[in-house]
């Protein structure tokens, strides 16, 4: 936060990464490759689950809306990232900076939950296995898909109406390459401890809490594995777990870039 005059700016000037100009063409090829192999294998991830009826179960129905946040996150920042590199700073509407952070956010939260939803339902197929059909029905996959993109698409609506109402310093400038919540804030010209005890709220409740019922679930998972005697059947229950859920645990955290930790400056 800064303490001279409030300005109020239409637009705003992303950076990116100015200080590496020199190798910007090497940059926006990389990105550029990066990005289409995303998208092409989130495309592909939907579309095999779509329409391969053999796949309409929890677990690639889990996966399927896992791909799609994957494509919402990517597809929201990295056309941006590759106007910024390619021209060492672009300007951007301060509505589209808004929609930019709103949809980030609410893909990283959908992401989290989503995340959080596949762990159970590993959790039902390994520790609860001959109740699992039942147990895992279609209204409970439908909300175990519904509640985790309608929660974050509610709940991010009142911090982006926080920070659309925050004046700004007579700079601009976002030292970034898309409209983060800590860059944004960096600027801002009014106390931001409310945005901050909002955004704080929402991580916790929709990040970290999540994170803990996924660890809890893989625990369980685990335990109910070792006690498994039959060595066919453990290495059976191995490879049904081996699933992204578990490689991806750590997308809870990396992904919620815009997560604000209290003691920072």
């Amino acid at each position: 936060m800064c303490e001279t005059n409030e300005t109020d700016f239409s637009e705003f000037l992303l950076l990116g990464f100015h200080e590496f100009y020199n190798i910007k063409v090497l940059l926006f090829f990389l990105f550029l490759v990066f990005y289409l192999l995303m998208v092409t294998e989130n495309c592909l991830i939907i579309t095999f689950v779509s329409y391969c009826h053999h796949l309409q179960v929890p677990m690639y129905i889990f996966l399927r809306n896992l791909a799609l946040t994957d494509l919402l996150l990517t597809s929201n920042i990295m056309p941006k990232l590759l106007e910024v590199t390619w021209l060492g700073g672009t300007v951007i509407s301060k509505m589209s900076c808004l929609f930019q952070f709103y949809f980030h956010c609410v893909a990283s939260f959908s992401q989290s939950l989503i995340l959080t939803a596949m762990a159970f339902d590993r959790y039902l197929a390994i520790c609860h296995s001959l109740r699992y059909s039942y147990l895992m029905n279609q209204t409970l996959c439908f909300h175990l898909v519904f509640w985790p993109w309608a929660i974050p698409i509610i709940l991010l609506v009142t911090e982006t109406i926080l920070i659309s109402q925050m004046g700004f310093c007579d700079s601009k400038v976002l030292d970034h390459f898309f409209c983060d919540f800590v860059p944004i804030l960096e600027i801002a010209s009014k106390d931001p401890s409310k945005v901050k005890g909002v955004d704080f709220s929402l991580t916790i409740l929709l990040a970290f809490i999540p994170f803990l019922l996924v660890i809890i679930s893989y625990i369980n998972v685990f335990i109910a594995i070792v006690k498994i005697r039959c060595r066919d059947g453990r290495k059976k229950s191995l490879l049904h777990e081996q699933f992204p859920p578990g490689g991806r645990v750590h997308l809870l955290w990396t992904d919620n870039r815009h997560l604000y930790v209290p003691g920072r400056g």
